[in-house]
Protein backbone atom coordinates (compact mmCIF):
# COMPACT_ATOMS: atom_id res chain seq x y z
CA UNK A 1 0.00 0.00 0.00
CA UNK A 2 1.34 3.43 -0.90
CA UNK A 3 1.28 5.70 2.16
CA UNK A 4 3.54 8.49 0.96
CA UNK A 5 4.44 10.02 -2.40
CA UNK A 6 7.67 12.00 -2.73
CA UNK A 7 8.67 14.06 -5.76
CA UNK A 8 12.14 15.33 -6.52
CA UNK A 9 12.25 17.57 -9.62
CA UNK A 10 9.02 16.19 -11.11
CA UNK A 11 7.11 18.81 -13.09
CA UNK A 12 6.32 21.74 -10.75
CA UNK A 13 7.35 19.83 -7.59
CA UNK A 14 11.02 20.36 -6.73
CA UNK A 15 11.13 18.57 -3.37
CA UNK A 16 7.67 17.68 -2.10
CA UNK A 17 6.17 14.83 -0.09
CA UNK A 18 2.48 14.01 0.28
CA UNK A 19 1.05 11.57 2.82
CA UNK A 20 -1.79 9.26 1.83
CA UNK A 21 -4.18 7.78 4.36
CA UNK A 22 -5.38 4.16 4.20
CA UNK A 23 -8.81 3.90 2.67
CA UNK A 24 -9.82 6.89 0.60
CA UNK A 25 -7.60 9.90 -0.14
CA UNK A 26 -9.04 12.89 -1.95
CA UNK A 27 -7.09 15.39 -4.01
CA UNK A 28 -8.50 18.88 -3.97
CA UNK A 29 -7.21 22.28 -4.96
CA UNK A 30 -7.39 25.09 -7.43
CA UNK A 31 -6.23 25.14 -11.01
CA UNK A 32 -2.52 24.37 -11.48
CA UNK A 33 -2.09 23.22 -7.87
CA UNK A 34 -0.67 19.78 -8.76
CA UNK A 35 -3.60 17.38 -8.56
CA UNK A 36 -2.96 15.90 -12.00
CA UNK A 37 0.79 15.91 -11.40
CA UNK A 38 0.35 13.63 -8.38
CA UNK A 39 -1.74 11.22 -10.46
CA UNK A 40 0.80 11.40 -13.29
CA UNK A 41 3.59 10.59 -10.84
CA UNK A 42 1.69 7.55 -9.57
CA UNK A 43 1.10 6.42 -13.18
CA UNK A 44 4.82 6.75 -13.97
CA UNK A 45 5.66 4.74 -10.84
CA UNK A 46 3.21 1.99 -11.79
CA UNK A 47 4.57 1.83 -15.35
CA UNK A 48 8.16 1.54 -14.12
CA UNK A 49 7.24 -1.01 -11.44
CA UNK A 50 5.36 -3.18 -13.93
CA UNK A 51 8.12 -2.99 -16.55
CA UNK A 52 10.78 -3.87 -13.96
CA UNK A 53 8.75 -6.78 -12.55
CA UNK A 54 8.22 -8.20 -16.03
CA UNK A 55 11.91 -7.98 -16.89
CA UNK A 56 13.63 -8.71 -13.59
CA UNK A 57 11.03 -10.31 -11.30
CA UNK A 58 8.81 -9.14 -8.46
CA UNK A 59 11.39 -9.91 -5.74
CA UNK A 60 12.92 -6.45 -6.24
CA UNK A 61 9.94 -4.87 -4.53
CA UNK A 62 9.74 -7.13 -1.49
CA UNK A 63 10.52 -5.63 1.90
CA UNK A 64 14.01 -6.55 3.00
CA UNK A 65 15.35 -7.16 -0.53
CA UNK A 66 19.17 -7.15 -0.31
CA UNK A 67 20.11 -7.87 -3.92
CA UNK A 68 21.55 -5.48 -6.46
CA UNK A 69 19.53 -2.37 -7.26
CA UNK A 70 17.97 -1.79 -10.64
CA UNK A 71 16.96 1.05 -12.90
CA UNK A 72 15.47 1.84 -16.27
CA UNK A 73 17.44 3.55 -19.02
CA UNK A 74 16.06 6.09 -21.46
CA UNK A 75 15.67 3.39 -24.10
CA UNK A 76 13.54 1.29 -21.74
CA UNK A 77 11.34 4.13 -20.46
CA UNK A 78 9.00 5.00 -23.27
CA UNK A 79 5.26 4.24 -23.18
CA UNK A 80 5.30 4.10 -26.99
CA UNK A 81 8.03 1.43 -27.16
CA UNK A 82 6.73 -1.93 -28.32
CA UNK A 83 8.72 -5.11 -28.03
CA UNK A 84 7.75 -8.43 -29.55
Amino acid sequence: MITRVSFDRFKQFRDQTFGLNPGVSLLGGGNNSGKSTILHGLAVWEFCRTATEMERGADLFLAGYTGQGTGLGDDEFSPSTCRA
